[in-house]
């Protein structure tokens, strides 16, 4: 029998096996899965965070509903952050005509962390030509307005705004398990092995709480998507009272797509600038064609797709591929670590 119940858990005793939450309730468990997800990071050096019609992007529909409510009058809005959330804010904002949408990115391309500089470039002119204002390498200085946010200072200016959403990232939700005393990674997420098993043994976690591996390095990896929560779910599920299931290889390559102005982009695995990054000698394929065969059928769109081998033993390591939107998402190609036959 599954209950489901709406609360906020407020502490955990791992000793007793009880937690108690805001309500005052108290449950006992013999296994706890951990999955409190992530929260947005608001950078403690940056003024001016708390002035009103400042917004982190919060996975409660109440919080977003508000801020889909207040936005809606707000023609001047910055976004700060040029990643997957921080583009598609900007993507959504420019739908209507009478915004000034502008997407400030510290670094050298919005997207950087999923895409190589060439594919960035394709990301940043679809949102320019849906007049979304793009602006890369520049450091946002201060958030200023008196309550209320008025402006934005940056090392390239002043911009107006009368709202700021921050999109500068996210850190593991992992408070309640520091007080229980589990054990934490360098990161701050909760420390799991290949099981999902936390260093308590009848306590799993899963999803952007738990700490991720990098699938070529062995390292904690920053990711966090959906699509490796899923399977770390049913791996946790799998092991609630024996361990029968691990994550291949103690983790699982991540896949990334999006939609930009138009533009569908998806990648996974290393692109060429990582896997250089880490001292890999890699071989890189490029190809151009169309998303049906044969490419005379009506809907045909080009299809852009750049893989990256391993120069010393020929496996895929990653791939990028991109294409207009289609009904369909952009399907990317066959894991990391699959031998091709190259000659």
């Amino acid at each position: 029998m599954i209950t489901s119940v709406q609360d906020e858990v407020v502490s955990l005793d791992l000793e007793a096996k009880t937690l108690r939450t805001a309500s005052g309730s108290e449950y006992s468990f013999d296994k706890l899965v951990l999955a409190t997800g992530s929260e947005p990071v608001v950078p403690k050096d940056l003024p001016g965070t708390d002035l009103d019609n400042v917004f982190t992007i919060r996975k409660s529909y109440a919080y977003l509903t508000e801020v889909h409510r207040r936005l809606a009058d707000c023609r001047d809005i910055v976004i700060i952050g040029g990643g997957f959330i921080g583009a598609e804010m900007a993507d959504e904002l420019a739908r209507r005509e009478d915004r000034n949408i502008t997407l400030i990115e510290i670094m050298g391309h919005c997207l950087w962390q999923s895409f190589d500089p060439e594919f960035c470039e394709m990301g940043e002119k679809a949102l320019a030509e849906k007049g979304v204002k793009v602006l890369t390498g520049t450091k946002v200085l201060g958030i200023t307005g008196d309550r209320k946010v008025e402006a934005v200072e940056t090392s390239d200016g002043r911009f107006k705004a009368d709202a700021v959403v921050l999109a500068v990232g996210a850190r593991p939700n992992t408070a309640l398990a520091a007080e229980a005393g589990l054990r934490l990674t360098p990161r701050g997420a909760d420390a799991v092995d290949s099981g999902m098993r936390t260093s308590h043994p009848d306590v799993l976690a899963v999803g952007h709480c738990a700490a991720k591996t990098d699938f070529f390095s062995g390292g904690e990896s920053p990711v966090m998507l959906a699509s490796v929560a899923t399977i770390e779910a049913r791996t946790a599920g799998a092991n609630l009272y024996s361990v029968k299931a691990m994550l291949p290889g103690g983790s699982t390559p991540g896949a990334f797509s999006t939609v930009v102005g138009g533009l569908a982009l998806g990648s996974a695995g290393l692109t060429e600038t990582e896997a250089r990054r880490r001292g890999i000698d890699v071989t890189v394929g490029l190809g151009e064609s169309v998303d049906r065969h044969p490419g005379t059928l009506p809907g045909a769109r080009p299809i852009k797709v750049k893989l990256v081998f391993s120069a010393m033993s020929g496996e895929l390591l990653g791939d990028i591929l991109c294409s207009p939107r289609r009904r369909r998402p952009i399907r990317s190609s066959p894991p990391p670590g699959t031998t091709w036959a190259t000659s």
